[in-house]
């Protein structure tokens, strides 16, 4: 894996050992990229898949899911290849395998809880929501009890997993009006 000094560094931030994990910098620190390195690497050493929530289920798309392939090649010595299923699209939830090992859970955390709420994914490496803070300047808007849900969608999870750590990560600038 090549790696470099551009992009963000857990090092820090990990070195607390805290389930919740909040990293809010400005754009092109390479947040997202870092991340997903670290998801990758979670699964690649230990198994371990992990849970990526987006906000809507709307967000949750075939670009966006096969970007994960695209990011993560750029730095793979060893080129991979992601596998879904596009129905699952329109439900919001879609299971991203590798080498047909579950590597991550994509899920619109506007999906009702109820459908959530009934799925396992045992031993989950880190729960992950990219881009937590709403850009209020662009139109978008949290989502009616989001917090609530979070932690609905948190302890289904954490259930079935040793040590769940979640990242929260966002763009300061978009707080402000």
């Amino acid at each position: 894996m090549k790696i470099d000094n551009l992009h963000y560094n857990f090092t820090k931030i990990d070195g607390y050992n805290k389930p919740f994990n909040f990293i809010i910098s400005e754009r092109e620190a390479g947040k997202s990229t870092a991340l997903w390195l670290k998801i990758y690497r979670m699964w690649r050493d230990k198994g371990k898949p992990s849970i990526v929530l987006r906000r809507l289920i709307a967000d949750v798309t075939e670009t966006y899911i096969q970007d994960i392939e695209t990011v993560l090649n750029k730095f793979l010595d060893v080129p991979i290849e992601i596998a879904f299923k596009k129905g699952d699209l329109k439900s919001g939830i879609v299971d991203v395998y590798i080498d047909e090992k579950l590597f991550v859970r994509v899920m619109g955390i506007s999906a009702p809880i109820n459908r959530i709420k009934s799925l396992i994914v045992r031993n989950v490496g880190y729960m992950v929501m990219d881009e937590f803070i709403c850009n209020m300047r662009m139109g978008e808007k949290y989502l009616v009890d989001e917090a609530f849900k979070f932690k609905e969608i948190y302890n289904t999870f954490q259930r079935e997993s040793d040590g769940l750590k979640c990242y929260f990560m966002g763009n300061p600038y978009s707080m402000y009006k």
